[in-house]
Formats: structure tokens, C-alpha cells, sequence
């Protein structure tokens, strides 16, 4: 009977780690399909596309923009093989698009000022899904 029950909780356990990191490889996932064509805009392509016509930034700023973007994803890449280990880039993602939407598109949209709708929208869409994917892989996360 023990045995029995100690193979059920330990079939259970492991099928709420395989849904966590079916959730945290699906974010990770939408992040490559976003980022791809993102970062290969920004390197090779005009800004504007990205950033909207209304920003308007250096070269550097720019590839510093790609930088950032293009190592979210490689850690999402990475993610795919090693799910929980990488899920603080989900948590930098909230944090950072957070603050930029608290901040700059925020004031900007107060002030009556152009906006970039693409980084936005994906923006908003990041920061109210994230938390439920990380939320629902929790006990997963912690027990390492």
C-alpha cells in the first residue's frame, strides 16, 4: 500500500513538472517566434520598422536594443533544453517591459506624444502573461 501510494504521488509530481515545463517552453518558444525577425530588423534592416518612425535613436542605440533582444533570445533558445534553469529571463522580461511601460510609453501616451504600438502591445501582452506562466510552474521552480 505505501509503495503504491509513494509511485502516485511520484507519478503526479512529475507530470506537474513535465505541465511546468511544457509552460515555460511554450513562453520561451513565442519569445524566438517575436524576437527572430526582431533582432534580424534591427541588425540589417531600418529600426523604424520596430521602433515605429517616431523614435528616433543612434546606430549604437539601436544595437544596443538588439543586444538585449538578441540575448533574451538565446537564453529562450536555451530555455527549450533547460526549462526551469532559465526561467529568470521571463522574470527580467516582466520586470524590464514593466518599468519601460510604467515610464516612457506611459508618459509618452499622457503627454499625447507618437508612441511604437508594436513593442507595446507585445509589451502588455508579456507582462500580463508571464506571471501566470512562472505563477503555475512555481513549485516546479523550487524544487530544483
Amino acid at each position: 500500500m505505501q509503495l503504491e501510494g509513494a509511485q502516485r504521488d511520484f507519478r503526479q509530481q512529475r507530470h506537474k513538472m513535465e505541465i511546468a515545463s511544457l509552460l515555460l517552453r511554450t513562453a520561451y518558444l513565442v519569445n524566438i517566434a517575436i524576437l527572430v525577425p526582431v533582432v534580424a530588423t534591427l541588425w540589417f534592416g531600418p529600426a523604424q520598422r520596430i521602433l515605429g518612425p517616431e523614435v528616433v535613436g543612434s546606430r549604437m542605440l539601436r544595437l544596443l536594443i538588439a543586444a538585449l533582444w538578441a540575448g533574451i533570445l538565446v537564453c529562450s533558445a536555451i530555455g527549450l533544453a533547460w526549462p526551469r534553469a532559465m526561467a529568470g529571463v521571463l522574470v527580467l522580461q516582466v520586470v524590464y517591459k514593466s518599468l519601460w511601460l510604467a515610464t516612457a510609453a506611459a508618459n509618452a501616451w499622457r503627454a499625447g506624444e507618437p508612441i511604437p504600438w508594436g513593442p507595446t502591445i507585445t509589451f502588455i501582452a508579456i507582462v500580463l502573461t508571464w506571471p501566470i506562466v512562472l505563477f503555475l510552474s512555481w513549485p516546479s521552480l523550487l524544487q530544483g
